[in-house]
């Protein structure tokens, strides 16, 4: 949402568009829980490939990892 919201303000900065469509918004934003996340080491997200059927399951595997989708 962030990148949405800075997509808006970069358009209203160079005057294509008059009115911020987002600037009223507000995004609740999930609480701290203090807890460390687990991250994979090289092995595991290795193991993780190697389990892939196809490049289907490759494909979606690369989007949710690079994107941080992970929990």
């Amino acid at each position: 949402m962030r990148s949405v919201e800075l997509f808006f303000i970069m358009l209203q900065t160079k005057s294509e568009i008059l009115i911020n469509p987002i600037a009223t918004l507000t995004f609740p934003y999930p609480a701290e829980t203090g807890q460390i996340r687990n991250v994979l080491s090289q092995e595991e997200i290795k193991e993780l490939y190697n389990c892939c059927k196809d490049d289907l399951e490759r494909v979606i595997l690369s989007l949710a990892y690079g994107c941080g989708l992970g929990k």
